[in-house]
């Protein structure tokens, strides 16, 4: 029904309603005020005013709005009928009322729940933990499909989550190891969002999600490959905790759409290991580069010392110093910090190892167009 229409049937029924009634209160006031016709009089004035307030409620108090892109669902006495109404302004009928839901066209935003779920080795999977940065968490887009369907769930929302924190649960705790996980972002999502076998064409969903699961393999430091491309790396879930994910696949959103919800898609950017390990990690491998950075630095300065002593003829810790001071940024103020007690050397040896410097180049010139 339209709104135009149920509004049209809304004011007949009020405009019938104002005589019925004040017909009701007049005969009540004739049989209860036996004196003459003053009982008559009464009710036709009373029963006039009754009605007209009655009816101008049944109307006006009954119409329910229902926002553009929301649906309004029919309900009797707080039962569905089934009937769904599009937006706009609608006469609602006594015992009915109108419950208004999203639309399909409407996408829900749902932040989802964050927990430590353990691997097959013990470690944890921090799945979802935030620390206090919300624009961290993993969420679901999803629209309500089925509104008579939705309106009866006590707790969609709610139901949502645990739901999905179940299959989190399930799958997590069959890979290898949560090192393997932390850079596989779109794999659970995927997983997660698998229909129903029930439903045509899931099978071959189904079995590209296995072939993935079985094919995933991970080196130490997290990396994937696929193992059908490059044979190196562990895999990252076993046949028989591939086998136990699968038989829990597309059960998300078959209990989803049993709560009128469908649409689904999953985003699942932090997934990670213990932060802690991870930032022990990192400083461990910042430290290996910076022992690489030095041994190399130190080689250069070596060889550089080396061939002024062959070439320059300057003393080894004369050409260490002069090497030194030259190759870092830093290094007058940290021979100056090494030789404080005597004013004004480190200045002399950086003029000095300047000065050499740039009288070997200018030997190495001269010998060079005496040759020529």
């Amino acid at each position: 029904m339209t709104p135009l229409m149920s509004r049209v049937v809304g004011l007949v029924v009020a405009t019938l309603a104002w005589p019925v009634i004040g017909l009701l209160v007049q005969w009540v006031l004739s049989s209860a005020v036996p004196f003459g016709h003053i009982g008559d009089v009464l009710g036709v004035g009373i029963g006039t005013v009754v009605g007209g307030i009655a009816a101008y409620n049944l109307y006006f108090t009954r119409v329910v709005h229902v926002p553009m892109n929301w649906v309004g669902v029919e309900r009797l006495l707080g039962r569905a009928t089934g009937t769904v109404y599009g937006d706009g302004d609608f006469w609602v009928p006594p015992l009915f009322s109108l419950r208004n839901v999203p639309g399909r066209d409407i996408r829900i935003t749902l932040l989802m729940p964050h927990e430590k779920i353990n691997t097959q080795d013990g470690s944890l999977v921090y799945f979802g933990v935030d620390e206090g940065e919300p624009d961290k968490r993993n969420r679901i887009l999803y629209s309500i499909v089925n509104p008579v369907a939705y309106i009866p769930v006590e707790s969609p929302e709610d139901n949502l989550r645990e739901a999905y924190l179940e299959q989190a649960r399930i799958f997590f705790s069959k890979a290898t190891t949560a090192v393997g996980v932390k850079n596989e972002k779109t794999l659970f999502s995927d997983f997660v969002v698998l229909p129903p076998l029930r439903v045509s064409g899931a099978a071959k969903k189904h079995d590209a999600m296995t072939e993935r699961l079985e094919e995933t393999t991970f080196s130490e430091e997290g990396t994937f490959r696929r193992a059908a491309a490059q044979n190196e790396g562990a895999r990252l879930f076993r046949d028989e905790g591939v086998v136990e994910i699968m038989k829990n696949a597309g059960e998300f959103i078959e209990h989803a759409a049993s709560w009128g919800i469908g649409d689904i898609h999953a985003f699942t950017p932090n997934v990670r290991v213990n932060p802690e390990a991870e930032a022990a990690a990192s400083t461990k491998q910042a430290e290996r580069e910076n022992a690489e950075s030095l041994k190399t630095r130190a080689a250069a300065v070596t060889a550089e010392a080396q061939r002024m002593q062959r070439e320059a003829r300057v003393t080894p810790d004369l050409a260490a110093t002069m090497v030194y001071a030259l190759s870092d940024k830093d290094a007058e103020a940290h021979i100056a910090h090494n030789t404080q007690n005597y004013p004004g050397i480190p200045e002399a040896l950086v003029s000095v190892a300047k000065a050499l410097i740039a009288a070997f180049d200018n030997k190495g010139n001269s010998s060079e167009r005496k040759s020529k």
